[in-house]
């Protein structure tokens, strides 16, 4: 009899532990119900473009509030519930564009939910990101009680054990304008802001801590390419920074982090590497009109084009640094060529225009010609079939500067890009 008795009594205590769970529990105050529960956060699946969130409402507790901020750069994000399942029509959603915060509630005081399990579904909807922002919901017995004031910036990072919150980080840009805000993960957000005069800056916020890291990319102009993580960021660096008249081609800037201390200015470090262009893709770079185009050199997988001064004392040639002349790239894909398009008409004795080249040991190129229209040269390139990408470099401050291109086929093509 007493085993029986022990083992009903588990049951029964296994039972209540299984209510105690999954059931909504509210203090009361006599045999009065608390008019609305507190405000439960969603931890937003940033991994994803969908969630959903699993809600047993009550008839009691029938008015209903869903507070949602979105942190995306770009992408809107629908909020909508849902009545038993997920298919079929919502009873209910908001759309809710990046950078603002919304709320999705009961119609009006007439309109309360019949008890039911409900599920609150977050979808983008618009832009190619991932999930990004702040979720909190709460349900109640009256109307006013769910349209009440949502749910602040502070209150969202009180609840998350956070130091610093959206509202703390954008006080730091009185003089400055923000351009973007990217959320890593649930610790760290990206901040992207731009000063007069000066390049774009990017500072990484630990939401937790309140450290703040500036990624080294100043002064170059440059664009988020991909947040891997806390730790890593690829960029897009246009060659134009702005401290210099000077340019490069456009490359490839990894910054990754070395170490962890709190306010350290050397957390992160950086380097750069060539890009690959699809060859659609036109880039330009150079700084200085009149030098000579004296050299073409075919190499492996590509040219290399150097300029020399139009004459001895052409002072202005090695002024502050040596750069080529302004070099656009385009290309026609239905003659397969690349042009190199350079503000020069001064070409090298060796050189001769409207003649094709046949550069047959080129991996990439099967021939080039120079072709010089309105004080301008342009090397047009035909290019072989193999030829799917190719990297700009522009050599500044060389005693005689140069360009190279290098093709690549796809198969070369590294997993970053």
């Amino acid at each position: 009899m007493m085993k029986k008795y022990k083992k009903f009594l588990s049951v029964l205590c296994a039972v209540g532990m299984a209510m105690a769970m999954t059931v909504p529990t509210f203090a009361a105050s006599g045999s009065e119900i608390n008019s609305s529960t507190p405000s439960t956060q969603v931890y937003v699946d940033t991994n994803n473009q969908t969630q959903t969130v699993n809600w047993p409402i009550t008839d009691s507790h029938g008015f209903y509030k869903v507070w949602f901020s979105n942190t995306a750069s770009s992408s809107t994000i629908r909020v909508a519930l849902y009545k038993g399942n997920t298919s079929g029509n919502a009873i209910n959603y908001i759309d809710v564009p990046a950078g603002q915060a919304m709320s999705l509630h009961n119609a009006n005081a007439n309109s309360p939910l019949a008890t039911d399990t409900y599920y609150i579904v977050l979808t983008v909807i618009g832009g190619a990101q991932n999930l990004n922002g702040l979720c909190f919901y709460k349900n109640a017995t009256t109307y006013a009680n769910v349209v009440s004031p949502s749910p602040s910036d502070s209150t969202a990072a009180a609840a998350s054990g956070n130091k610093l919150t959206l509202d703390d980080i954008k006080k730091n840009y009185t003089d400055a304008k923000i351009l973007n805000i990217t959320k890593i993960n649930a610790d760290f957000v990206l901040v992207e802001s731009e000063q007069d005069t000066f390049a774009n800056k990017f500072a990484l916020y630990n939401l937790k801590t309140g450290d703040i890291d500036v990624l080294p990319t100043m002064p170059e102009y440059v664009t988020l390419k991909k947040a891997v993580n806390e730790n890593y960021f690829i960029f897009v660096d246009s060659g134009k920074n702005s401290e210099s008249v000077f340019s490069s081609f456009p490359s490839i800037l990894k910054c990754f982090r070395v170490s962890s201390g709190t306010n350290k200015s050397d957390n992160f470090t950086q380097e750069h590497e060539n890009e690959y262009y699809d060859l659609n893709m036109s880039v330009q770079s150079g700084s200085k009109e009149g030098s000579v185009l004296s050299v073409i050199k075919v190499t492996f997988d590509g040219l290399e084009v150097m300029f020399k001064p139009k004459s001895a004392d052409d002072a202005g040639f090695y002024a502050d640094a040596t750069d080529i002349p302004p070099t656009t790239t385009s290309y026609d894909s239905s003659t397969n060529k690349l042009t190199f398009e350079i503000a020069t008409s001064l070409l090298g004795e060796n050189l001769k225009t409207n003649v094709d080249i046949n550069t047959d040991d080129n991996l990439y190129i099967s021939s080039y010609r120079i072709v010089q229209k309105d004080n301008k040269t342009y090397i047009v390139a035909s290019l072989k079939n193999t030829a799917n990408r190719y990297i700009m470099k522009n050599n500044i401050g060389a005693y005689f500067p140069y360009f190279s291109v290098n093709f690549a086929g796809k198969s070369y093509i590294p997993s970053d890009y």
